[in-house]
């Protein structure tokens, strides 16, 4: 059963801030600032019961942001209800000054506010101080509050979606994770070069394996699921509460996080927030912790006789060096254009071992697609011994940055008179689609690929490949993504 804790109204406190008296039986004029330690403000429930409100509160600026600072009332002077967190995040939509330094005392006014992404209407809130009046030093140099114990009942796969709401802008600090979801990539396009994007997703232990790898069930999501029509009942997935986000980047100065699946994080500290729809633990830049190499796979298992490799890869964005006049593109360098074919043609030898169909995404033309496959024949490294002579088919999309989508088929003689794979025909799909949701156009297709090729994948003479495209855009704006679909039917041999 999945639960979510819905807002509740919470009793405000009746403690006094120095020089600011609270007159507890006078009406709440949501104009006037009231003067409201942290927990108040936040409350026993998802939504604070003073949203709306102008308030003044106080507390230690435990972590700083891009947009804003984290502040907490110093140990010992909070409600000590396990239900109200004492920890609270102001926004300013800039770096802050040099008023909010960690250690300072803060004396900070502003509005109450609950705050979800405009693309995520329906994720979790994170309550906040907004449209700050001031903000004034009370002392500096102040003992951060001690973190908090993640409890390990609040990631499990039966807990409550909210579980981690009563520490939200918190000090916390983790024994060890296990990364489930590996770092991402910041590509510079010019350069073509990259570096971790600093954000990981990981589940509480020392290691994983197929009893607790968090898997993406079917059904809606759990806080867009909404009520389905009368009579009907649909799928819901619970979003894997067990999961937490881990983001190094958030806090400046913290250590950058590049870390893989079965990656392991031992006593991590930083700030409870919130973001791409789950909690999240702001890595501070000091901090104790520890990192651990997990297991790294041994790449793609050698074949049976008949047995076919099929693989779909996202190139992310790979153009040439050559600048098209008419469109606005990166243009990178020849070197680093050469330099990332030979990363990916190393991949496909070594780990990879050589699948004879390659569904691509990504590619800027079928030039690069044959860039591609002239890099895996000709490294001089010689990584790839055997020949895979791919031959590039590459259809011409509607992506409005030009990227396209293509094949790269195995042309290597299987018997010494036919190729590997023979082409035999390709079709282009829903090229032109002009329906509201493109984005979810796209991934119905693509994983209709998924099960296609996965209804083939004994030994057989021929099959389906599918490869499916939409643009970046598509989660930002809906009318400029245009996904596109193609099928292309082989024959193996």
């Amino acid at each position: 059963m999945f639960r979510i804790r819905l807002a509740a109204p919470a009793l405000l406190s009746v403690a006094l801030f120095a020089a600011m008296p609270v007159h507890a039986a006078k009406p709440v004029d949501r104009a006037e600032s009231v003067a409201a330690p942290i927990h108040a403000i936040q409350g026993s429930g998802l939504a604070s019961p003073l949203t709306g409100s102008t308030v003044v509160t106080e507390g230690i600026v435990t972590a700083r942001t891009v947009d804003g600072y984290f502040i907490q009332a110093p140990d010992g002077t909070g409600d000590d209800l396990a239900e109200t967190s004492e920890g609270l995040f102001v926004y300013l939509g800039s770096p802050p000054g040099a008023a909010a330094t960690v250690g300072n005392q803060l004396r900070v006014t502003g509005t109450v506010a609950e705050f979800r992404p405009a693309l995520q209407p329906h994720q979790l809130p994170l309550t906040r101080l907004e449209a700050v009046t001031a903000q004034i030093v009370l002392a500096t140099a102040q003992p951060l509050p001690a973190p908090r114990v993640l409890p390990p009942d609040s990631l499990t796969p039966e807990s409550d979606v909210a579980a981690l709401e009563r520490l939200e802008g918190m000090r916390v600090s983790v024994a060890e994770l296990v990364v489930v979801g590996a770092a991402g990539a910041v590509i510079d396009e010019t350069t073509l070069t990259a570096q971790s994007d600093g954000v990981v997703h990981a589940i509480l232990g020392s290691d994983v394996d197929a009893r607790n790898l968090p898997l993406r069930e079917p059904g809606l999501p759990l806080l867009d699921a909404g009520t389905p029509p009368a009579g009907k009942t649909l799928p819901v997935f619970d979003g894997n509460p067990q999961v937490l986000r881990v983001d190094s980047r958030a806090q400046p100065g913290a250590p950058l996080l590049d870390l893989g699946y079965d990656d392991r994080i031992i006593n991590a500290v930083g700030v409870l927030g919130q973001a791409g729809g789950r909690y999240s633990l702001l890595i501070d830049p000091v901090s104790p912790m520890q990192l651990a190499n997990g297991y790294r796979g041994e790449g793609a298992f050698s074949q049976r006789p008949g047995e076919v490799k099929l693989l779909w890869l996202d190139l992310g964005r790979l153009f040439d060096a050559s600048d098209d006049p008419t469109r606005a593109e990166p243009v990178p360098s020849p070197a680093g254009y050469q330099a990332r074919l030979a990363k990916l043609a190393k991949g496909l030898c070594t780990f990879l071992a050589n699948p004879e169909i390659i569904a691509v995404s990504g590619a800027e033309n079928v030039q690069v697609l044959r860039d591609l496959a002239a890099a895996v024949e000709t490294n001089p490294t010689t990584y790839c011994p055997a020949p895979a002579q791919y031959q590039a088919v590459l259809v011409e999309g509607q992506d409005p940055s030009g990227l396209d989508i293509g094949f790269l088929l195995m042309g290597a003689l299987a018997d010494g008179v036919r190729p590997r794979v023979e082409r035999l025909e390709t079709e282009q799909i829903a090229a032109g689609d002009t329906s509201e949701d493109k984005a979810m156009i796209g991934n119905v297709l693509r994983l209709l690929s998924e099960r296609m090729v996965s209804a083939n994948s004994k030994p057989f003479m021929s099959g389906i490949s599918m490869s499916v495209s939409t643009t970046s855009k598509a989660w930002f704006d809906r009318s400029a993504a245009r996904p596109s679909c193609a099928l292309t039917a082989v024959r193996t041999l």
